[in-house]
Formats: C-alpha cells, structure tokens, sequence
C-alpha cells in the first residue's frame, strides 16, 4: 500500500519539473520575422507595408519543412492612380539551422495591372526573390535584398519577356508577436536611371 502513494509523489514531482521545461521552449523559440522564414506549420503572419514607390498587403502561412505559403498585393499608392498595381502568390523557404546567419528565397506568380490601360491589360508576371541576413541581439535583424521580376506582354500572336528589379537594405526588430522594420532600396528598369524607394513594415504573428 505503500507504493501508490510513492508512485503519486514521483508523478507530482514529474509534473512540476515539466512545467518550467514547457515555459523555457517556448521562449526559445525565434522571433517572428517580416523578412525571413520559416513561420510555424499552420501558423500566419500578417503583414501591410506603406511608403515610396510601393505599399501593400499580405500574410504568410506556415507550411512545414521550411516552407512558407505568401499572398500579397501592392500598389503604388502614395503616386495615385497612375502606377502600377500587383497581387502574386508563392512558396518561401527559409533553412532555420543557419542562426544566427539567414536566408530565404521566394518565388511568386501574380499579375500585373498598369495605371492608365484598359482593365483587361493585366500584365502576368514572374518574381523571384532572395534575401540574406544576420541576427542582432535576437529581436533585431539586419539584411539585404535582391528581387528579379519577369513581365510578359502580350505582343501580336507572341509573347515577349522583360525584366526589371530592385536591390534594397533593411532593419527590422521583434516586439514579442509584432514586428516593425524599414527598407531603402533601388528599383531597377531597363534603360532608366534607378528609382529610389523606401518602406515602412509593420506585421504580426498568430
């Protein structure tokens, strides 16, 4: 008869010893990020950037295995109507062993609408995306950003490719489940002198 109570007093004291354990994985878990991956399977990431010449909308959806669900649209909102507006969907993977090193690299489709066309000269597009950076202090991450973006116009009975891009540098920092970051970058265009842009970011993680 002594044995049960013995028993109860180990699985008691199992209980207590697990719970701090519990506490202490949560908290090392990594930050949420606007810039990097990979968030949790089924969890999200919502997101709205504002600033010159791009501002947009979006979430991200944890997909397993490093991999990351995006939909998003910008639009060039602080020029009027007579930018460009876009929405794309794509996949962003993101190894998580390189901490405090980082990575991802994003493909997305969408379309492309040009201020000023008619409503059915929507424009698909092809973007590709990669970004690297390093870990600061653990809430803080510094990074650099290069894009290439494909355009398809349609031409006669063909269809003809062009490029542009942008390359961009940012800073951004963890507040628990919220996220606050800045870019500066360059939008890159054939046979133009690059454009000069800047972002405000703010996201939150669910």
């Amino acid at each position: 008869m002594r044995l049960l109570p013995a028993l109860l007093l180990l699985l008691t004291a199992g209980t207590a010893s697990a719970a701090p354990f519990d506490e202490d994985f949560e908290l090392e878990e990594a930050p949420a990020s606007l810039a990097f991956g990979p968030l949790r399977p089924g969890h999200a990431l919502l997101f709205a950037e504002g600033g010159w010449l791009r501002s947009g909308v979006g979430v991200g959806i944890g997909l397993g295995a490093g991999f990351d669900l995006l939909v998003r649209a910008d639009t060039f909102l602080l020029e009027g109507t007579g930018g460009q507006s876009a929405a794309y969907g794509g996949v962003r993977l993101s190894p998580f062993e390189l901490e405090p090193f980082r990575f991802t690299a994003t493909i997305e489709a969408g379309e492309v609408f040009i201020g000023g066309r008619g409503p059915n000269d929507d424009v698909f597009s092809l973007r590709t995306e990669v970004l690297a950076g390093v870990d600061l202090l653990r809430d803080w991450r510094l990074y650099g950003r290069g894009l290439l973006r494909y355009l398809a116009a349609a031409v006669d009975t063909s269809t003809r490719w062009t490029t542009d891009g942008e390359l961009g540098a940012g800073l951004e920092r963890s507040f628990g489940r919220w996220i606050v970051g800045a870019e500066v970058g360059t939008w890159l265009q054939p046979r133009q002198d690059g454009l000069v842009q800047w972002r405000l970011r703010v996201g939150h993680a669910f």
